[in-house]
């Protein structure tokens, strides 16, 4: 019982949720993403089906992706926790978790990717062929997440296991200011399927 109810409050928590079937093949108007992972342990391992809209006016030849969960990374520049809330945050001592890219597939043929940003926090992968404007394209992502103990919103401790940003977020680089940001795009189709191992 509490692990379906994990279960759902994950997927509610989340977003809510619409069925669809990854790389559809159907006429899109936005990006979608179907996201299986298996919980074992403190370690997430999954992969995410992304189906991508152009919906801008320029050629699209790579795809970028926020990696939240390097933000626990040993050796990472900007700690998502400030100093005055360490003590609470990590009950247990310092402890560090990270985000792997294992593959990155268009169909079975593996394409290129680098992990970059800053603080290793970009996924930026290299696509087969340019995505005009109103075309899309489907790509698969395997990842493997190694949780922190941490109170915040990706981690564990003693009575919770929280997944809040785990998912691999599509963004883009624009121009904030006088600098190049990454700025997360609004995406409304989101299916998530959890495993627990016991």
């Amino acid at each position: 019982m509490k692990k379906t109810a994990f279960i759902l409050s994950l997927l509610l928590a989340i977003t809510i949720i619409f069925p669809f079937s990854a790389c559809s093949g159907n006429k899109l108007e936005r990006t979608n993403y179907q996201i299986q992972v298996t919980l074992d342990g403190h370690t997430l391992t999954g992969s995410q089906t992304v189906e991508y809209f152009n919906d801008g006016e320029n050629v699209v030849e790579n795809l970028k992706f926020n990696l939240f969960a390097n933000a626990f990374r040993s050796g990472a520049k900007y700690s998502p926790i400030s100093a005055q809330y360490m003590g609470k945050a990590y009950p247990n001592g310092i402890s560090y978790g990270d985000m792997k890219i294992d593959g990155v597939f268009f169909g079975e043929k593996p394409l290129q990717y680098q992990v970059c940003g800053e603080d290793l926090n970009v996924l930026d992968v290299k696509l087969e062929n340019q995505v005009f404007p109103n075309e899309s394209v489907c790509i698969k992502i395997d990842f493997t997440v190694n949780l922190a103990n941490v109170i915040a919103r990706t981690g564990y401790n003693n009575k919770t296991i929280n997944l809040a940003n785990f998912i691999l977020y599509f963004v883009q680089s624009r121009t904030v200011g006088f600098t190049n940001a990454y700025i997360m795009l609004t995406v409304t189709r989101f299916l998530v399927i959890v495993q627990i191992i016991p």
